[in-house]
């Protein structure tokens, strides 16, 4: 009798903690059970348990059994599905789907008409891959979308219901901090752009395949093409097409390949750093948002004392992999956000950036 009376008081007191003290498990199951008995075992769940965090809240789960679970979810599957879509039936109410696959995945959520109105599930990306959660075609979310992308919205976990026949965002976790190191890898995180989450070396790398990045200002200077096979002179340099603004991955992969000369796009793609080896020149764009979210380096105040050879008041540009003509290509001057061209031969400096 006891152990019923205290499931349902567990499930609706709202705890912040698992930690009890011996005194307050007694007295609280002593009164809950009418003055009877207190069966002792369950106190040492009680006091294994450490702290509830990221919102979990403690759940009984019968006989001796409690956990921290996310609020409001009472059971979990895991999702591998092997890039196939996973089709969340009508019978999920209240659980946690835990997507752990090796590959990117689809979830794909029951018809509003199939499901009452607060229907919810919980999914939780527990893996560097791309989850895209997608109504059936007839549904749409709150703001009118028929899928939500867990990678382009930065999220690790997301709960979603069903409020007025529609799909809602009920709570949501962010997934990489932006200046921080993501996924126990030493890559920083500096945000997202086009459905992609992205990541740069720390600064102060030093000019290696297998670089060490130590911090302070960067100082490793590039030539966009140095023209070494073309005489030396910029009317000898071609257009390489390189005229992508917001997705440089290929082009730089290209430049890399196809010219013998592309200096920074080559020290990108040659670079194995931090486990990752699909470091490449940023597009544009993709240099923009880092100087947005000022990850260019760690050093932002010292940028003024770090000279490049030909700069003129001592302002260091950064390299993008797009092209501008045959003979220019696009820089970046991250100190005031200021984008330019500069002739191909400059030496300027390289910072490299990865996505997934």
């Amino acid at each position: 009798m006891f152990k019923k009376v205290l499931t349902i008081s567990l499930f609706s007191l709202s705890l912040s903690s698992c930690l009890f003290d011996r005194t307050t498990v007694e007295s609280t199951a002593s009164s809950l059970a009418g003055g009877g008995s207190t069966d002792m075992s369950l106190y040492v769940k009680f006091s294994d348990m450490t702290a509830c965090t990221n919102g979990a809240v403690l759940t009984y789960n019968g006989g001796t059994s409690f956990s921290c679970v996310s609020a409001g979810v009472m059971t979990q599957t895991n999702i591998t599905s092997g890039g196939a879509s996973y089709v969340v039936t009508g019978s999920q109410n209240n659980v946690m789907l835990v997507y752990n696959d090796s590959v990117d995945g689809v979830i794909s959520l029951p018809s509003i008409a199939s499901v009452s109105d607060g229907f919810s599930i919980a999914i939780a990306r527990q893996v560097p891959r791309h989850v895209l959660i997608q109504t059936n075609g007839a549904d749409t979310f709150q703001n009118g979308k028929d899928s939500f992308n867990m990678i382009a919205t930065n999220s690790s976990s997301v709960a979603l219901a069903v409020v007025q026949g529609k799909w809602q965002a009920i709570d949501q976790t962010q997934d990489c901090t932006v200046g921080e190191s993501c996924w126990g890898q030493n890559n920083i995180y500096v945000g997202t752009l086009n459905g992609y989450q992205y990541f740069t070396t720390p600064s102060g790398c030093t000019d290696s395949a297998t670089p060490t990045c130590a911090g302070g200002p960067d100082t490793v200077f590039k030539y966009w093409a140095s023209n070494n096979s073309g005489g030396g002179t910029s009317a000898n340099y071609i257009n390489t097409g390189s005229i992508n603004f917001n997705d440089g991955k290929a082009q730089s992969n290209m430049l890399a390949t196809s010219y013998t000369d592309t200096e920074a796009a080559q020290f990108c793609e040659n670079m194995n750093y931090a486990g990752y080896s699909d470091w490449y020149l940023p597009a544009k764009s993709e240099l923009e948002m880092l100087y947005r979210n000022r990850m260019l380096s760690e050093d932002w105040n010292n940028w003024n004392s770090n000279s490049p050879p030909w700069s003129s008041g001592n302002n260091p540009y950064y390299w993008s992999s797009t092209e501008t003509d045959s003979t220019r290509a696009m820089l970046y001057f991250p100190q005031s956000g200021q984008s330019d061209t500069k002739s191909k031969d400059y030496l300027l400096l390289a910072r490299c950036v990865r996505r997934f």
